[in-house]
């Protein structure tokens, strides 16, 4: 957004506002177009001098995953009021309909046909509402969901 001289107001990782709203989002669309791999090898090029020389004679190539990712849906109100009273009804029906299983299901996890969680699972699932924000959040080892309220705009995402 800076190199692009895209006007924006950021707390952590979230835009609370955007003067440009139509370039930002082609900026992010063009996330989808890159291809990641020759991206990231490019930074293993420029830090991991050796890389290239160990997979060459195996004829390998660096494998690269993520253990954490996300893929966010923003929501934008042009003011506070409509959020207002949509919010309400939207932590409500969080705490009303989702679970933790709901989460695990989400991550990948098995989740028994009857909603239960595999008893070998060793892991911990926590859900929490913290009282700076209003945080609907549901975490297995580290993973999870949430919504957070207190900068505009709204945002949802599964991190």
């Amino acid at each position: 957004m800076d190199r692009h001289h895209l006007d924006d107001l950021q707390k952590e990782n979230c835009f609370t506002w955007v003067g440009q709203v139509k370039g930002a989002q082609r900026q992010l669309d063009k996330q989808l177009d890159i291809n990641w791999p020759d991206q990231l090898d490019l930074i293993l090029r420029r830090n991991h001098t050796l890389a290239q020389e160990i997979c060459q004679p195996l004829g390998l190539r660096y494998y690269w995953t993520t253990q954490e990712s996300e893929f966010a849906t923003d929501v934008l109100f042009k003011s506070p009021t409509p959020l207002q009273k949509l919010y309400p009804a939207v932590v409500r029906h969080a705490f009303t309909r989702f679970s933790s299983t709901d989460v695990m299901r989400f991550l990948g996890r098995r989740v028994r046909a009857h909603g239960t969680v595999d008893p070998r699972f060793e892991g911990q699932v926590v859900s929490d509402v913290s009282h700076k924000w209003v945080e609907l959040g549901s975490a297995q080892n580290g993973l999870g969901q949430d919504a957070k309220e207190g900068v505009y705009p709204q945002r949802y995402s599964t991190d």
